[in-house]
């Protein structure tokens, strides 16, 4: 996993010098909400916990329809499930680092595109919370790899988007007792940017 996040860190910083230099490449931001839930083992009684996404992207255009769009994005996620009357969250903070292929659809004022591509999450906080307390988690590990799939459509400088994140490994850290099985992060966005 380290050497995977040491490659995708590569490709982003790669990507970034190139875009800098690039003809047709355009730089934006986006925003929206999280719906995100843990999937796997153990996890049935679980719910979405909604929350929020925001950050910014490069796309570096490879033709007139594909382009490569890494991008960086501070990312909540989490569960949520009620104890004895009780609704507790699991609070999930990430800086997520997608690299995605993008294929654009012709179009003159709407575009439509996909996206696809891996995701590397960094975990920044983790806490477990409920009657405005909270305590903070010590068994969710540093990283999290995943896919993204995304459907969008630009509208000139703007675009709305929506996309599924499949977490792919266990984020309990592979350290702690307690992790006999695989629980994963999942999650749908919804989300709206702006390319300059």
């Amino acid at each position: 996993m380290k050497t995977l996040s040491i490659f995708l860190i590569l490709v982003l910083t790669l990507a970034f010098a190139v875009a800098a230099n690039a003809e047709g490449t355009v730089f934006g931001i986006k925003a929206g909400v999280n719906f995100a839930n843990i999937s796997g083992d153990d996890t049935d009684d679980l719910n979405s916990l909604t929350g929020f996404a925001g950050g910014g992207f490069v796309d570096i255009a490879m033709s007139p329809t594909i382009s490569i769009q890494p991008e960086i994005f501070y990312s909540q996620k989490g569960a949520k499930f009620n104890e004895e009357g009780t609704e507790i969250s699991v609070k999930l903070d990430y800086i997520d680092v997608p690299v995605l292929f993008k294929y654009t659809m012709a179009g003159e004022n709407a575009r439509p595109y996909f996206l696809f591509g891996p995701s590397i999450g960094f975990s920044i906080n983790s806490e477990l919370s409920a009657d405005d307390q909270s305590v903070e988690l010590d068994n969710v590990a540093s990283t999290d790899f995943g896919l993204v799939f995304g459907f969008g459509v630009n509208f000139q400088k703007f675009l709305i988007e929506g996309r599924y994140g499949l977490g792919l490994s266990d984020i309990i850290d592979e350290n702690t007792p307690e992790d006999d099985g695989s629980i994963n992060n999942t999650t749908f966005q919804i989300m709206a940017g702006y390319s300059f």
